[in-house]
């Protein structure tokens, strides 16, 4: 299946959904080459961000990725570390990994997205919860034996300049 009809079939189901409860939408894109070629839509207004401003412009760029690859990666370390514990070999499929992100997006706090969203000039008037934002625990990042000193930052970082697409043409 063509990327492009991935994203197009995503969005005519979006669509129908929105035209389903009476809503209309404004959907922020990047300049992928997939999504050059949208489908007619009725109830999704489609806004593509300027050419190399995404990083700058898109909310999830402003934090909530790095955040939730936080936590995911909280998550990893915590697999290992019961693996190392109970001396087993720790090996991570499909399965756990994908329970990890959803835990991982389940910790991003409600008020991480909406300061995102504010920081880039965008108003909503939503009540913040008092909870704050989760903290990555120190101790099980330093209890992980190594034989290299890797800081927890740049195990969190270590994509942080990896293309995850093509560049558009």
């Amino acid at each position: 299946m063509d990327d492009d009809r991935i994203i197009n079939e995503w969005l005519i189901s979006l669509n129908e959904d929105m035209k389903k409860q009476e809503r209309k939408i404004l959907l922020f894109l990047d300049n992928c080459t997939v999504h050059n070629n949208p489908p007619p839509l009725t109830n999704i207004e489609l806004q593509f961000f300027p050419r190399n401003t995404t990083s700058k412009l898109q909310p999830l760029d402003q934090c909530i990725i790095k955040n939730c690859k936080t936590f995911y990666r909280q998550e990893v370390v915590k697999n290992v570390l019961e693996c190392i514990e109970s001396e087993q070999t720790p090996n991570i499929s499909v399965l756990p990994a994908m329970i990890f992100v959803d835990k991982a997006w389940k910790k991003v706090a409600p008020s991480t997205i909406l300061k995102c969203f504010k920081k880039l000039g965008f108003t909503i008037e939503i009540q913040e919860t008092e909870n704050g934002q989760s903290n990555i625990e120190p101790i099980q990042w330093n209890s992980l034996p190594t034989q290299e000193n890797v800081p927890f930052t740049d195990y969190v970082n270590v994509n942080e300049d990896v293309a995850v697409w093509g560049s558009s043409l």
